[in-house]
């Protein structure tokens, strides 16, 4: 009965992954990675994202979620896209993308054990951390890819997150989405927009 749960699941969450609303394609100057921006988005990159990111690190109100993914990147690679509408006075619903160098050509299945780990940092990051879609291979048009997702609070804000892994080469891509419950489904959908038309050098 679990494993059937499981593969409706997956079922359930793979339409929503494969359509969005066509757009521009951005290439980051740096890692000459590309995709397609979703209409609702706008990107901020480089050292604009960078210093973006020290000033979040050095805010005290950060969550422990929010440090430990900050401590994880650094300076230019990050790409972060924030909605052009739809903004909550309280968050800003945000998706990033993160490469980090593994260092030899892997299949996503061979890391597997690897993003286990990371998402057992996440529940141990966050007290009220809460599973909504265990980390899972699945298929994508283009791409094998590790999805994960689940619902936490950060200062009295109840935020959804969802992560899209995959590789490209000697690199990780990690897809992150932070958003408001109430608009994580559409948001969902344009990530997977994203991590679908990604093409990497």
């Amino acid at each position: 009965m679990k494993r059937l749960f499981s593969i409706l699941a997956i079922l359930a969450i793979v339409p929503v992954l494969c359509f969005g609303a066509l757009a521009e394609v951005y290439t980051h100057p740096v890692m000459g990675y590309s995709f397609t921006i979703p209409e609702a988005w706008y990107v901020v990159d480089g050292a604009n994202a960078a210093d973006l990111l020290t000033r979040l690190s050095e805010d005290a109100e950060q969550s422990a979620l929010i440090r430990s993914q900050l401590s994880r990147v650094t300076n230019d690679p990050i790409v972060i896209l924030y909605e052009n509408d739809r903004t909550s006075p309280l968050f800003a619903n945000n998706i990033n993308i993160v490469p980090m160098d593994i260092g030899a050509q892997m299949d996503i299945g061979e890391l597997f054990t690897f993003m286990d780990d990371f998402t057992n940092d996440i529940r141990n990051s966050v007290d009220d951390f809460d599973t909504l879609f265990p980390l899972t291979l699945t298929e994508m048009e283009t791409h094998r890819i590790a999805i994960m997702g689940g619902r936490f609070s950060a200062n009295d804000i109840d935020l959804q997150l969802w992560i899209i892994m995959l590789t490209s080469g000697k690199y990780l891509y990690q897809f992150t989405l932070t958003a408001l419950p109430e608009y994580s489904t559409d948001y969902l959908n344009d990530m997977g927009y994203m991590a679908d038309s990604f093409v990497a050098p």
